[in-house]
């Protein structure tokens, strides 16, 4: 996995994403009970978790990010928060516990990218799991996948302010057909007072997934589908052009 998420994208970031997406959120707190023990990984800088933690819910939580990390233990300040929170891969966390619900949000599994990898995390997410457990993720798909081209674009500007600071990100993003990942070249530069006193270069690799691919790695990872949503209004997916498709995975 390459997103590795420093200060100034951290704080982008929040900025413009504060709180999790009510349909979002809703959708995995329907599979889940106060009993049970949940785990995010990736969890960035905590907006769901905090939700869940907010409401009573036992949850346990890991990134990549120390600095989506520490953002989110500065709002756990005020907090009775008693679970576990790691900054960590994959290969390093570490529970002595397995969950009844595992969740990867706002599809950040896209962001892993390599086939060994992908296999690799969701082995794990099955071993991290109770025999009758699930796991909920989403990952990003190509509905354009029949005329494909190699593309270079450059995005459209976006700009975010929090008082008297403003951060702007600009890049270019390229997308390779043949392996399915677009690869976007980010610069964060901050102004305080207008004047700008900062700037960070980030690499995102985000992989989108073509009819039928990431099915192959569920089973060869020892898991099942019990259910796969073109959003998360639990719209059934039936093989229909959708930009995301959100699985519920068990144990085979």
């Amino acid at each position: 996995m390459n997103t590795y998420y420093g200060s100034l994208c951290s704080l982008f970031y929040d900025i413009s994403k504060p709180t999790a997406p009510t349909d979002e959120l809703n959708f995995y707190m329907s599979y889940t009970n106060k009993d049970m023990a949940i785990l995010e990984p990736m969890c960035g800088s905590g907006r769901f978790m905090l939700e869940f933690i907010h409401n009573g819910y036992a949850i346990d939580g890991f990134d990549i990010s120390q600095e989506m990390i520490t953002r989110f233990q500065e709002k756990l300040e005020d907090s009775q928060y008693n679970g576990t929170l790691q900054c960590c891969e994959f290969a390093s966390f570490h529970s002595e516990k397995l969950y009844d619900f595992i969740f990867i949000a706002a599809g950040s599994f896209s962001l892993i990218t390599e086939d060994t990898q992908i296999l690799s995390y969701l082995t794990q997410l099955k071993n991290w799991l109770q025999p009758d457990g699930k796991i909920a993720l989403t990952v990003f798909t190509n509905v354009d996948y029949r005329n494909e081209q190699p593309t270079e674009t450059a995005d459209a500007p976006r700009t975010v302010q929090q008082q008297n600071i403003a951060i702007q990100l600009t890049g270019t993003t390229t997308y390779n057909p043949e392996t399915g990942i677009a690869h976007s070249k980010m610069t964060y530069d901050l102004f305080e007072n207008d004047t700008k006193t900062k700037s960070e270069n980030e690499d995102f690799f985000v992989k989108y997934y073509r009819p039928n691919e990431f099915e192959s790695f569920i089973v060869k990872a020892g898991l099942q589908i019990e259910s796969a949503f073109s959003d998360y209004s639990k719209t059934p997916f039936n093989g229909q052009d959708s930009e995301a498709v959100v699985y519920i995975l068990t144990r085979s």
